[in-house]
Formats: C-alpha cells, sequence, structure tokens
C-alpha cells in the first residue's frame, strides 16, 4: 500500500509516568488511552470501512502457550503440538482474543493470526482487522480476554496502523418484486410445478420426506418440495424446523460465542440459509408473529456475521476461495436476498457480500482446475445461481475463465482425483451440482453431455442416483448423448518429448529423463 494510504500509526511511546502511553506519528490521532489490557480510540472519519494492521514486538509472545500435548506415536509420550488457532480440547483461542466494540457495541473477537515459520522463529505475532466507522466520532475499543492477559498486554505490541479498507460494496438489488427470488423466480416456479408433476424421481424425493426417518433429506429439498406441491405435511415440517430455530437463545452451542466457530462461522450461515430458503418459498406457512420472530432471528445473525466478516479481516479473507469464508458469506447472503424488503440489515451487508464474491471469484483458476475441484467451489456456484436469479443474469459473475473452463477440468480429473476428493467421496454429486449450474447459467461447450456423464457414472456406482437441488432446477434433459472420459486425464497435453504445456500455463516446461519417457 501507498503511504498516501494511511490515515494513523500508532505506536507506544516512552514515558516516565505511564508506561502504556501511545502517540501517532502522523498527528492525526490524539485522543488515545491505553493499560496493560485494554485500548480506546476515538477519531472522526468517514463513513465506511478502516483496516488495521498490528504487530508486536519481537520475543513478546510465548508460542509455548499456543500449544496442545499429543500423545506420540508408538511411545505415548506427550510431544507439544503447533502453535494453533483455536484450541479443540478445551473449547478456547490458542491465539490470543480481544473483545471489540465500536461505539460502545461490542462486534466480536478478534484473534491474532496464525504465525508463520519467521513468526514462530521470532516469538511475534499479527493481526490484520477491520471496522466500520460512522457518521460522526466513532470510537475503537481492544481489551484482552481475561484468560490471555498473563500472555498478551499492550505494551508488547511494536505498532497499530489504520489505513481505508479496500473490500468495496457492490450493489445488488431484486430485479423483480415478490417471491420467490431465490434459485427461481415466479414465472420459473410455475413451469417447475409443471415439470416435476410426472418425475419419479421427484415423487421418491416427495416421499422420503413425508414417510421417511426426520431429517434424512435436505432442507432446501424439503423447502422446494412444498413450493412445487403444496403439501400440508411438507409444509409443517418447514414451519416446525423454521420455529424450532427461531426459538433458539443461540445459534452457537458453545460457552463462548466469540470463539472460532462459534456465532461466526458456516454452521451459524447454514441457519440462516434454511430460513431465507423458508421465507422465500413458504412464506405463507408463517403467521404474524412467526414471522415477526423470523425477522428478529434473521437480522441478529446477519448482524453478528456481517460485523465478524468486517472485523476477521485475515481469517474471513478479502477476497478468498477458501470454504470456511465462501460457506459463510453464502448463507448470510442468499438470507439477505430473503429477506431484503423486510430487514435493514439485509439491504446493507447484502453489497458488502456481493463485492467479497465478486472479487473472490478472480482468485479461482483460470484453467477450471482447483486443488479440490469440487469443494471449494461448491458454495461459489450457490451464490451465483442465487445472485443471478434475484438480481437477473450478472454480468460481474459472468465473466469468468474459472467458469469457462470447470465442466472440462471436471471431467478431465475424474479418473484422476487427488487424495482429498477421494477421501470425501459424493464426487459424482458435488460434479453434477456444478455442471447443473453451468449449464442454466453459464453455458459451455459439451456441459449438458458432461452432466450426463455423471450421473450416468453415479449410476453404475452407486445403483441410483441421489438427486439434490441444482440436479432438480437446472439439469439438462437426460436424453442426449454423454461426453467420453479423455484417455489421458493427467495435467498436461502433448508438446513435444522433452517438454510439456501445463493445463492453464503460458509456456512449456521442460520434462526431466524420467517423466519424459513417460510422455508418448
Amino acid at each position: 500500500m501507498l503511504n498516501s494510504d494511511l490515515i494513523a500509526y500508532l505506536q507506544p511511546s516512552p514515558s516516565r509516568f505511564d508506561g502504556t502511553e501511545w502517540r501517532d506519528v502522523t498527528g492525526r490521532l490524539t485522543d488515545i488511552e491505553a493499560d496493560d489490557a485494554r485500548i480506546r480510540l476515538r477519531v472522526s472519519l468517514p463513513p465506511g470501512l478502516y483496516r488495521c494492521k498490528l504487530q508486536t514486538l519481537n520475543g513478546a509472545f510465548d508460542m509455548d502457550t499456543a500449544m496442545i500435548p499429543m500423545v506420540r506415536v508408538p511411545d505415548g509420550k506427550l510431544d507439544p503440538v503447533g502453535p494453533w488457532d483455536f484450541d479443540h480440547l478445551t473449547g478456547v483461542m490458542a491465539m490470543p482474543m480481544a473483545r471489540t466494540f465500536v461505539n460502545g457495541r461490542r462486534i466480536g473477537g478478534m484473534w491474532f493470526d496464525m504465525p508463520g515459520p519467521e513468526d514462530i522463529e521470532n516469538s511475534r505475532l499479527n493481526a490484520d482487522f477491520g471496522f466500520e466507522a460512522e457518521d460522526g466520532e466513532t470510537e475503537l475499543v481492544l481489551e484482552f480476554v481475561e484468560r490471555d492477559r498473563s500472555r498478551i498486554d499492550w505494551r508488547r505490541i511494536k505498532f497499530i496502523e489504520i489505513r481505508k479498507d479496500d473490500r468495496a460494496p457492490r450493489e445488488l438489488a431484486p430485479a423483480e418484486k415478490g417471491h420467490p427470488r431465490v434459485f427461481v423466480n415466479s414465472d420459473e416456479a410455475e413451469r417447475l410445478r409443471d415439470r416435476l408433476a410426472d418425475s419419479p424421481s421427484f415423487r421418491a424425493i416427495v416421499d422420503r420426506i413425508k414417510y421417511g426417518a426426520p431429517g434424512s433429506s435436505e432442507f432446501d429439498l424439503v423447502c422446494l418440495a412444498y413450493l412445487v406441491t403444496k403439501d400440508r405435511d411438507i409444509g409443517e415440517i418447514v414451519r416446525s424446523k423454521v420455529n424450532e430455530l427461531c426459538r433458539m437463545a443461540t445459534w452457537s452451542g458453545k460457552a463462548d460465542p466469540l470463539v472460532m466457530g462459534g456465532e461466526n462461522d458456516r454452521g451459524i450461515a447454514l441457519k440462516l440459509y434454511a430460513i431465507g430458503l423458508a421465507r422465500d418459498w413458504c412464506a405463507e406457512l408463517f403467521d404474524a408473529e412467526e414471522r415477526s420472530r423470523m425477522k428478529e432471528k434473521v437480522g441478529t445473525y446477519i448482524r453478528k456475521l456481517y460485523d465478524f466478516t468486517v472485523l476477521q479481516r485475515a481469517y474471513m479473507g478479502c477476497p478468498t476461495p477458501e470454504p470456511h469464508s465462501l460457506g459463510t458469506w453464502n448463507g448470510t447472503a442468499i438470507a439477505c436476498m430473503a429477506f431484503y424488503d423486510d430487514l435493514e440489515e439485509a439491504r446493507k451487508a447484502l453489497p458488502f457480500f456481493h463485492g467479497l464474491f465478486t472479487e473472490s471469484l478472480r482468485l479461482f483458476p483460470q484453467d477450471g482446475k482447483n486443488v479440490w475441484v469440487t469443494y471449494f467451489p461448491f458454495h461459489l456456484i450457490r451464490y451465483l445461481a442465487a445472485a443471478h436469479t434475484f438480481g437477473g443474469q450478472r454480468p460481474e459473475l459472468d465473466r469468468s475463465s474459472f467458469l469457462d473452463r470447470l465442466g472440462h477440468a471436471m471431467l478431465a480429473c475424474f479418473n484422476a482425483p487427488n487424495s482429498q476428493e477421494m477421501q470425501r467421496g459424493l464426487r459424482t454429486r458435488e460434479h453434477r451440482f456444478l455442471s447443473a449450474y453451468l449449464s442454466r447459467f453459464h453455458p459451455t461447450p459439451e456441459i449438458d453431455s458432461i452432466y450426463r456423464t455423471f450421473v450416468d457414472q453415479e449410476r453404475k456406482t452407486a445403483g441410483d442416483v441421489d438427486l439434490g437441488l441444482f440436479d432438480l432446477l437446472y439439469a439438462p434433459r437426460q436424453e442426449g448423448p454423454a461426453a467420453s472420459y479423455p484417455k489421458r486425464p493427467f495435467l498436461c497435453q502433448g508438446h513435444r518429448h522433452d517438454h510439456v504445456r501445463i493445463r492453464g500455463g503460458r509456456s512449456p516446461v521442460r520434462l526431466p529423463p524420467d517423466l519424459k519417457r513417460a510422455v508418448p
């Protein structure tokens, strides 16, 4: 970043009277109060998002306090392993955490970033976080939680840097009035009813929802089944589930909602996603009191996840292809779409998350091949489908070399999966999910036949095809040719005997002699 972006650069100042006195080198920020556990900054800034970076002094943090003792195999000795960000055994942060307040409102817990090798060697920590300034004066307070005050304090911080945040919102508003508006609009819903009325596969899903074990069907399929059939029994399942969620005191399930995986992660966003679809597709099921309770609960958690994403700039990415972040943004943004007319929180948060998704799409590999080809784009693709149906076909989400090549990348890697994909299983289902999206919103050559290939593959290996939401909404017609798997679905295409061109690469790469012999 350029120094012209710098707003404030705070450093502790030597003082005979106060060992925790802080000063801004730029001279712009003068109202600073600090003690060992707490620092308070008061500043007048234009409304918007701001970014803070801080770093401890070298030698300021004992990395052993972020280790977890684990049993060594085969001798059974306990060895410290780490450092960790979250202590999964005790349910507390392994990295230090500071409760963070803006204008007196707690917006979350700011925890330090996972240290890299150089930081570990120097016993040093960093943090990269954000906050939102409001009209008039903004007060930012960070106070280390009680359990961390023996291992971190503000005297050990080397600097605090404040700049304008480069995460930019992008406007997204409904293209049409009324509902449904997520994944399907009202005109499409009528055609969907006609198309699925005589579908044996859809009837099997309906029967499983009505007569199978509770919870045996994904909730979005339950909502879709009600949208199509208006079946009372299915409607009661939807209504009961939503009311159960809205009556819960908290969705966290952890003693401290500020820690990682508390009220701030994909599990919370998945519940927002469920209630969002119920509101968008099944609104007539709920009376006035239930709708009011839904709005209150959804508004609360949209605000929590918006605050958390603004605050945890490093952990949540800005932008990122990482699924924890994309999953959190996806569920929250879809709830924003469903409650856009009902909640100010939804109208405020949606452009922010839309901007993050738009920027994150640019990070996906241009050749269409991810490290985990299906898992990483799963949440991205779900959001793209929702945004296209909610706001109309979005050019900022459609111009993508990654999407252009995703279908063939999935086909090429199918018979040569990496270890993560093999461990996870369900690969044909996720491949179908992605290729169905492409067929509907981003048609690419042969994508319909590629989808049919994955259907045929699952039928051969599993005996049947377990249809999901996007199969029912967007899949191409089953009649037609299926694509053939490439004969050599590895990593390169032929160039010369001693050179290959890596898929997506710009220049040939020389092969070592032992590998050169394997290239025909």
